[in-house]
């Protein structure tokens, strides 16, 4: 039968062979050793603890019946209580001098029935409780999927409300600049045909000269030359007037400010999230950046036996948070229930 594992409490290894008094750790035989040894641990007791096991280890054979695995000639017929272990009587001369008034002679004590059926209850009530939680946290696993896909969605709705206004405002900018321009061509081709007018005129005026010269008629001449001045005058300014009107507007795109800033703005983020811890009953809320991220497919080991698959849209280190928090619940279950048969075994 698998018994519930003591570990070292620095290098988390096993056996356990010592117990350091002012950490309350159990400790490995290394680190037994090196313990006092640190400069802030060197004022720190080291209890060999080596040969008194878990009490749940063995049962064919009840503790103080045991043979102490430092003193093999001894049984391991005390029980430490400042320490949490079973010695035997070398033990407690060279280790634990001044653990007397903790010390307790296994063969002088009963077991209380109704104790020990009261803390069975309390065993399989935690038990259940954390199959509840394991189930719960299962849910959650697979409710990460959809989590994120909703937020993807909203950040893609978000996202072409933006293309959307950004195209709005590229149009309006567009059609502002081909009005203005319209209207500059359209000013253009009215100074044109005022210009061509113009032209003409002095063209008829040139023809008409020539006929009155090619037909001597010296008065019309006279008269003609008489008028000249006036008749050069309103040709000049026309012209000028034409030359004048013939401008171009040159209209150039100067950038919103706001947005030229917004694109300056490295630290700018798209979003923001607020967190809610949907598992528990305590609600947290404060403002996080929205990193944005490639989607891809991740495949998280959690033991040789078993490998959890996070699809499209579930980051591992979102999947490897709630895996911890399982396999935490597992191991507790797995304790609780090889604590609770052996202590079934003790009873009948």
């Amino acid at each position: 039968m698998s018994s519930a594992r003591i570990e070292c409490g620095f290098c988390f290894t096993v056996p356990v062979t010592g117990f350091c008094e002012k950490c309350q750790y159990r400790l490995c035989e290394t680190c037994s050793k090196n313990h006092p040894m640190v400069e802030m641990f060197k004022n720190h007791n080291v209890v060999r603890t080596e040969g008194c096991n878990n009490p749940t280890e063995d049962l064919d054979i009840d503790i103080h019946e045991r043979k102490c695995k430092i003193h093999t000639d001894e049984k391991t017929t005390l029980y430490c209580e400042g320490h949490d272990v079973g010695l035997c009587v070398c033990c407690l001369l060279l280790e634990h001098k001044g653990c007397i008034s903790s010390m307790i002679h296994l063969g002088n004590v009963v077991c209380d029935t109704k104790v020990l059926n009261e803390y069975i209850s309390k065993l399989n009530e935690m038990g259940d409780q954390a199959d509840s939680i394991a189930s719960e946290i299962e849910d959650n696993i697979k409710r990460i999927a959809e989590l994120r896909s909703k937020c993807e969605k909203d950040i893609d709705t978000f996202y072409n409300e933006l293309i959307v206004k950004l195209l709005k405002l590229k149009t309006n900018a567009e059609t502002d600049i081909a009005h203005k321009y319209r209207q500059n061509a359209e000013h253009l081709e009215t100074v044109l045909v005022s210009c061509n007018d113009n032209r003409e005129r002095i063209s008829e005026q040139i023809q008409y000269i020539g006929d009155l010269v090619q037909k001597k008629h010296d008065r019309n001449l006279y008269v003609t030359l008489q008028r000249k001045d006036k008749t050069t005058n309103e040709f000049m300014c026309s012209n000028q007037q034409c030359r004048i009107n013939n401008d171009v507007t040159i209209l150039t795109f100067a950038r919103n400010s706001e947005l030229e800033n917004i694109l300056k703005n490295d630290s700018l983020t798209f979003g923001i999230t607020i967190e809610a811890c949907d598992g528990s009953e305590e609600f947290l809320e404060h403002k996080t950046e929205v990193v944005v991220k490639a989607l891809h497919t991740s495949v998280v080991q959690t033991n040789p036996e078993e490998w959890i698959l996070f699809a499209s849209g579930v980051s591992a280190e979102e999947g490897l948070s709630f895996i911890f928090l399982l396999n935490n619940c597992m191991k507790l279950r797995r304790k609780l229930c090889i604590l609770n048969n052996n202590l079934l075994n003790l009873k009948y």
